[in-house]
């Protein structure tokens, strides 16, 4: 496996990166609402701009669990500013970065590739995305330039607020999704925001390729954040119309875990991209099971 030397870097952190090949582009068939609606309402006041930070991981690169740990650092260090996805792209069989390990859970899938080959080919692990921003032309962003954007991303404002309530319905072993986009500004008209859910897992038991354990592995290492699903397409739902202050759009849907998820450790995390820049303008994430 080839190794690559990352610069540059923050804090005298060096990271260092596996080579990847561009990935295929595989597509999931998205959840059908259970409401969808749009109505006027009053311009609410802006809630501070949350950003979403997509960790680029594998299972089989050692140097994934150090940028876990930035990732979590600084999810902590800005309480409720940052949302985070640990995106696993498929990529393709018996690659060493993503080929999932024989009797463990498969977290890679392809609504994570779809996310990725969206904006581009990667070119090692680990890697990032901070609200879908290019730096020099480049979405990818090296983890040791992740605390510095994000601090620079939460200076921004965001024309909307996004309103999000779980309720998990015993009987049905399924939670009911109730999302509430509401903007406070008007913006261009023409202009389309699209909406993006994602259904993350935490506290996944399994074996991640780990630089500081014994043999090269860690057995009972814990995955968090692990997008699981999207519940939109790959590409987006859009906003059927121009967003403008006061405007409501509002969904809901059933979430159905499967098999191997555990309830107790969902979230779903929703998004709101400018369709032409691809630029995340809100984020957002709740609980499934509250």
């Amino acid at each position: 496996m080839k190794k690559l030397l990352l610069i540059p870097f923050l804090a005298s952190i060096i990271w260092v990166s596996c080579d990847e090949e561009p990935p295929p582009v595989r597509f999931t068939d998205p959840e059908k609402p259970l409401l969808d609606t749009i109505y006027n309402g009053i311009a609410p006041a802006p809630d501070p701009k949350a950003i979403l930070l997509m960790d680029i991981t594998g299972v089989g690169c050692s140097n994934c669990p150090d940028a876990a740990v930035l990732a979590k650092n600084i999810v902590g260090n800005n309480p409720g500013r940052v949302n985070l996805l640990a995106v696993y792209p498929f990529i393709f069989p018996n690659h060493p970065l993503t080929n999932p390990y024989g009797g463990y859970d498969t977290l890679a899938n392809a609504d994570a590739e779809g996310l990725v080959t969206n904006l581009g080919s990667i070119v090692g692990l680990p890697t990032g995305i901070i609200d879908q921003i290019k730096i020099s032309g480049n979405p990818f962003i090296a983890p040791s330039s992740w605390a510095g954007t994000v601090t620079t991303r939460l200076s921004q404002a965001s024309p909307a607020n996004i309103g999000l309530n779980a309720k998990w319905l015993v009987a049905d072993n399924k939670a009911r999704l109730e999302i509430k986009v509401q903007y406070h500004q008007n913006l261009p008209a023409g202009t389309k925001n699209l909406m993006y859910i994602g259904i993350t897992e935490d506290n996944i038991t399994g074996k991640q390729a780990h630089k500081d354990s014994a043999g090269g592995y860690a057995y009972k290492y814990k995955f968090m954040h692990v997008l699981r699903k999207l519940i939109t397409p790959v590409t987006g739902d859009t906003l059927r119309e121009t967003p403008v202050a006061g405007k409501v759009f509002e969904k809901h849907y059933y979430v159905k875990p499967r098999y191997n998820w555990k309830p107790d450790n969902l979230n779903a995390v929703v998004w709101i991209v400018n369709a032409a820049t691809k630029e995340i303008l809100q984020s957002a994430e709740v609980k499934l099971k509250p």
